[in-house]
């Protein structure tokens, strides 16, 4: 019974995430030295421009992202060197987020509420960027890596830190 209802809400929580999603949440590009291209819809046909990083000086790009559909996410980037760009579609494999659960338990949960079953608990610090997958209002889905496993669950606004310049606690 426990592997039925495990199995109900993976089903759900993966059904969700390939719907609109509207969001209000916030990521950054994640760093990298590569071009990467932001397109006037999630279908990929027109590229509006492109973005990258640029370590070197210290100028990252970071997203006011707005809605998920089938593997993009709808951002406005932003850098400090930067005027705010037109919005577009990226693919959410380039989109991260910080944990700041630095000293505390990092729980990633089955839905996008806190009330819904806690799928894992992260006790120790990830340093790394986690991919967004996707959104729902303020809560972001999430995937990580850790020890060679991977972890996929719905992150609380309270455990998200989109700045790339400082800590968030």
């Amino acid at each position: 019974m426990k592997i039925l209802s495990f199995l109900l809400v993976l089903l759900a929580s993966q059904n969700s995430v390939s719907q609109i999603q509207d969001c209000q949440c916030n990521g950054f590009l994640i760093p990298d030295q590569k071009q990467i291209p932001l397109y006037n819809n999630n279908n990929t046909q027109t590229i509006l421009y492109t973005i990258k990083n640029d370590p070197f000086n210290e100028v990252y790009y970071n997203f006011s992202i707005t809605k998920h559909k089938k593997g993009y996410l709808r951002v406005i980037p932003f850098s400090i060197n930067d005027s705010l760009k037109k919005s577009g579609w990226i693919k959410n494999k380039n989109v991260g987020i910080y944990s700041a659960a630095y000293n505390r338990i990092l729980y990633l949960y089955a839905d996008s509420n806190s009330q819904s079953n806690v799928l894992y608990s992260i006790k120790e610090y990830f340093p790394e960027p986690l991919t967004i997958l996707s959104c729902s209002g303020k809560w972001l889905y999430v995937e990580m890596t850790l020890k060679n496993k991977c972890y996929r669950g719905w992150m609380a606004p309270e455990d998200q830190c989109s700045n790339v310049y400082t800590t968030c606690n």
